[in-house]
């Protein structure tokens, strides 16, 4: 059974809601919380739970991994933001002030 327990939220430039650039996070997905009779009280727990170190570095693991495939689909948002912005006006972009296509 595979667990996500982190989603990766991305806004592009043309959102209505935003002013200038793009912007990328890392939610929260799914967890699970109020576990051990209350001495888990009001955390939020993103892993399995784990009887043993060797589980709970398996657990690790599969975060980084989570974690390194949102970096990759970021990466290949922006990319993507940076090519349509490319093909606007350059005035357009001048005068947003930000250049997303800057430093990864």
């Amino acid at each position: 059974m595979k667990t996500t327990s982190f989603d990766l939220l991305f806004l592009p430039s043309e959102d209505n809601r935003l002013v200038g650039r793009s912007i990328a996070n890392v939610f929260v997905k799914s967890y699970s919380g109020n576990r051990y009779d209350g001495r888990g009280d009001g955390k939020m727990f993103v892993s399995q739970e784990c009887a043993s170190y060797r589980e709970f570095s398996a657990e690790i693991d599969r975060l980084q991994v989570e974690l390194e495939l949102l970096r990759i689909s970021a990466r290949f948002q922006f990319q993507q933001e940076c090519e349509r912005l490319n093909q606007e006006d350059t005035r357009e972009r001048t005068a947003v002030g930000s250049n997303p296509c800057g430093r990864w």
